[in-house]
């Protein structure tokens, strides 16, 4: 029985590091204050990004030789972004923005713009970035949905790292996620009846943030027209 595996994919050693320290942070650090930040609505949580700066968070999407932490794969900033969101969906999404602004440097620009734009985005004084983007044309068991969404979005970040056309399986993965997710924050709000609905406890919350997910970014309509053009 020892010789059994004990997770679902098999990490390294630096992927259970990342794994431990972001889950670490997300507990210590980011769900405390994820109820301040979101009655504050538009201030942005500038101590917390200061902190995650300073243990590597912030710059971890970014390739070594920029300073950054060097987990270039999908499937690990998947595994990271993850533990970060159980802290908080909004604070975990911004941590990860200066990944989400090098993507398309990194991809299209000269080695001079990339060292310009990137090398800034690493170490504890690292600024906060955005992008920008535009799309031109543009009643089950909840633990058994939640773990099939988290194996499709793995699969897709796996296919994604060997190179693969992974159009259609980030699509299925999103809309499954994204809507798994509002049900079953949607669930927990109707089970707590009126106290789900009130402000003094997080599950509200978390039920707007996951409404945002199946806005975001490609809508759940979005999703399922690419994944129809797939078929």
């Amino acid at each position: 029985m020892s010789d059994l595996p004990t997770e679902l994919v098999p990490l390294s050693a630096e992927q259970h590091d990342i794994v431990e320290l972001t889950r670490a942070f997300a507990r210590e650090e980011i769900r405390p204050r994820a109820r301040a930040v979101d009655e504050a609505d538009i201030e942005t949580p500038w101590d917390l990004w200061r902190k995650a700066a300073k243990v590597g968070i912030t710059g971890f999407m970014l390739p070594e030789e920029f300073g950054g932490g060097g987990f270039t794969d999908v499937f690990t900033q998947v595994l990271v972004q993850e533990e970060l969101c159980v802290g908080d969906l909004g604070i975990g999404n911004l941590l990860c923005s200066n990944g989400f602004f090098a993507d398309p440097v990194l991809e299209l620009g000269g080695e001079e713009q990339k060292r310009e734009w990137l090398t800034p985005l690493t170490g504890p004084d690292t600024p906060m970035t955005s992008l920008a983007t535009t799309e031109p044309g543009a009643g089950s068991d909840a633990a058994s949905i939640v773990t099939t969404a988290q194996l499709m979005t793995w699969r897709a970040a796996k296919c994604l790292d060997a190179g693969l056309n992974a159009t259609a399986e980030a699509a299925m993965a999103k809309l499954t996620a994204s809507e798994t997710a509002a049900y079953c924050t949607w669930a927990a709000v109707q089970t707590l009846g009126g106290w789900g609905y009130s402000r003094e406890f997080p599950v509200e919350q978390w039920m707007r943030d996951a409404k945002l997910e199946e806005i975001e970014e490609g809508t759940s309509d979005i999703m399922r027209l690419v994944i129809s053009r797939s078929l």
